[in-house]
């Protein structure tokens, strides 16, 4: 998924974040603020794909099913959209 990482091991790293933040009463880690963003649904990637004539990649699709779109760190995850989100 990301640099090698799967799935998994990029959960225990969210997990570990939010329990620090949880316990210092900030959403903010070292680094990095936690992913609360809007995800999709497989609906929601199949729209987005016939809206934009294009296959998206596996990875970003299953990303985006699991996590949203949302800030981490100095990266703008961009969500996709689900109807009637403003």
């Amino acid at each position: 998924m990301i640099d090698g990482m799967d799935f998994e091991e990029f959960d225990q790293h969210v997990q570990a974040l939010r329990a620090r933040a949880a316990g210092s009463g900030s959403e903010e880690g070292e680094d990095f603020t936690v992913i609360e963003g809007l995800t999709a649904t497989a609906e929601d990637t199949a729209a987005a794909e016939q809206a934009l004539g294009a296959t998206l990649p596996e990875q970003y699709k299953a990303f985006m099913r699991r996590y949203g779109g949302g800030q981490f760190g100095f990266l703008d995850l961009l969500p996709i959209p689900t109807p009637g989100y403003a």
